[in-house]
């Protein structure tokens, strides 16, 4: 996402790096962009936050791929790479495992037209490893590239602050820790686990696209 605005805002340039009078024109070109994805969609783009960071986080990015039509539009990208990024994301974030040469293949092919379309903007690390190395990545990875992720710790996080709040003794420091650690350990213990109510689990539809990246399921 990172990536895409970037090159959005210095398309009228076609330059990667901005002389000091270009700048002006590329800051514009940015605001532009941001005005437009909130007023037509109500996407805050690109503005820093109080305490650090900016408002592109995963939402934000979901958001974006997932619209890519009009993201395509209102940022002028090529619509074509737009779809494939948001195609390779998706099928990062599944749970289901890659098939590695359908994989490689599709990232080779989009790797070949961000080259194309944007010669001048030298691709980011991160996009060059998925890209280049990410079928690599998949098969040397023992589980599916999206059970790796820090979702689970996020999730977690709900947790914890409610056994620190009501199931710890709170003495010292090293006496809260213990507690909320030994909860954690009940919380996963497999015989526990085994009683707990299960929770409906919405199935999210996959698109064609990505569905011809993972590896079918056996059933």
């Amino acid at each position: 996402m990172e990536c895409l605005i970037k090159i959005a805002s210095s398309l009228e340039l076609e330059r990667w790096r901005c002389k000091m009078d270009d700048k002006k024109k590329r800051d514009e070109r940015l605001q532009a962009i941001r005005e437009e994805f909130r007023a037509a969609l109500g996407l805050i783009i690109s503005v820093v936050r109080p305490g650090g960071g900016t408002s592109n986080d995963g939402n934000t990015a979901r958001k974006f791929f997932r619209i890519h039509a009009e993201t395509a539009r209102i940022t002028g990208l090529n619509p074509e790479l737009v779809f494939r990024l948001h195609i390779i994301l998706e099928a990062i974030n599944s749970r289901r495992p890659l098939n590695s040469t359908a994989f490689r293949d599709y990232c080779s092919k989009t790797a070949d037209l961000f080259v194309s379309h944007y010669p001048w903007y030298y691709m980011p690390v991160t996009v060059h490893k998925v890209l280049i190395h990410g079928a690599d990545i998949v098969e040397k990875s023992t589980q599916p590239v999206g059970s790796l992720s820090e979702e689970a710790q996020e999730a977690s996080n709900k947790l914890f602050k409610n056994l620190r709040e009501h199931f710890s003794f709170k003495a010292q420091r090293e006496t809260v820790n213990r507690d909320v650690i030994q909860r954690l350990f009940a919380h996963s213990d497999p015989l526990v686990y085994k009683y707990r109510r299960e929770l409906p689990v919405k199935e999210l539809d996959i698109i064609p696209e990505v569905e011809m990246l993972l590896i079918s399921d056996p059933e």
